[in-house]
């Protein structure tokens, strides 16, 4: 009895398809990472020698525009709005209040939303500013 040899396939594998769902999957994150960020507020700092320290992401940020207006999310919000977001952050753990005036914004604008931020509980509030340049020493 004579029995055939068999032939011997040998396994391949096409990593073609493989490589294709990585890139649409790398192309899905990178999109869908840009929906998830913030559009930056359009509010010219005031400048100082040392400038803010970052505070947690939890901290709530509220801007005040050249305007006056609070903007919260880069939307304007009245001053009713903004004490109920200091309201539920001075019931958190730790309140804390990060606001970004515009340096054209006036004094009383900004003690404004620090008063009302202390009288809902948050006593912790900084002063966004941003690095002065030292023309002396050009830093």
């Amino acid at each position: 009895m004579e029995f055939r040899s068999r032939s011997k396939r040998t396994a391949e594998l096409n990593l073609t398809p493989l490589i294709d769902v990585i890139f649409l999957l790398l192309l899905f994150f990178i999109i869908g990472s840009q929906f998830t960020s913030f559009k930056q507020m359009q509010v010219q700092l005031p400048s100082a020698k040392t400038p803010t320290t970052d505070l947690p992401k939890t901290a709530l940020t509220l801007y005040i525009n050249k305007n006056n207006r609070v903007l919260f999310r880069d939307k304007p919000i009245s001053i009713a709005q903004a004490a109920q977001l200091l309201r539920k952050e001075g019931k958190s753990k730790e309140p804390q209040l990060l606001l970004l005036a515009d340096g054209k914004a006036t004094h009383q604008a900004v003690i404004s939303v620090m008063d009302l931020a202390q009288k809902q509980g948050v006593l912790a509030i900084s002063l966004g500013t941003t690095k002065a340049i030292d023309h002396k020493n050009n830093k």
